[in-house]
């Protein structure tokens, strides 16, 4: 299973980043922007990791996060 990583802040990113993410540049993305990128992932059947500020992750399937933000 495939999830995209993301976060509510930018240091909290900044800090969560791993080697496999150390050539990508963390930036804000606008939450209309962002609800319309969770079709695709929703398609591609990518699953969403939130991770919080403790550095635990909850996973959601980007359908329903959609579904959550419009509400």
């Amino acid at each position: 299973q495939e999830y995209l990583p993301v976060w509510s802040e930018a240091q909290t990113a900044k800090t969560g980043i791993s080697e496999d993410w150390q050539n990508y540049k963390v930036e804000p993305m606008p939450v209309n922007e962002f609800t319309k990128w969770l079709t695709e992932l929703n398609e591609d059947e990518i699953m969403i990791a939130i991770y919080l500020s403790d550095g635990n992750a909850i996973t959601i399937n980007p359908g329903e996060l959609k579904k959550l933000l419009k509400k």
